[in-house]
């Protein structure tokens, strides 16, 4: 379906299913989704992913999704955004007891010489 919308819309580029990669200024942003589930701590996945990566290939900046959680972690050089949700907590993620972090983030950094020189990001929850 993302591929579709992006076709109708002008200027929009479709990026992939489950990564795609972009560059801001000679540092590479990826997005990730994944099909994995939920870990036992917020952190793991995020550390998972990071780790996996080789040396060459990491991003400057790695966006995840898909479990509804957020988090913020710098490792291996890598800024990574575990991106929550705007959606609440459904039925099905309460049946199997997952939290959903609902919110959004802003992302604010400087990018200098193709390097990360400064990263800032800041979380707004949202409650009911």
């Amino acid at each position: 379906m993302g591929e579709d919308i992006a076709h109708r819309i002008p200027g929009a580029i479709y990026l992939g299913v489950h990564e795609g990669v972009f560059s801001v200024n000679g540092v590479q942003f990826m997005l990730w989704h994944g099909e994995d589930g939920s870990s036992y701590a917020t952190s793991y996945r995020v550390q998972k992913i990071i780790e996996a990566f080789s040396g060459g290939e990491k991003p400057g900046v790695l966006l995840t999704a898909h479990t509804h959680k957020m988090a913020y972690i710098f490792d291996r050089n890598v800024h990574a955004v575990s991106t929550g949700s705007i959606q609440a907590q459904s039925g099905f993620m309460r049946y199997k007891r997952l939290p959903a972090h609902v919110g959004f983030w802003i992302l604010r950094g400087t990018i200098k010489d193709g390097e990360i020189k400064r990263f800032s990001p800041t979380w707004y929850p949202f409650y009911k």
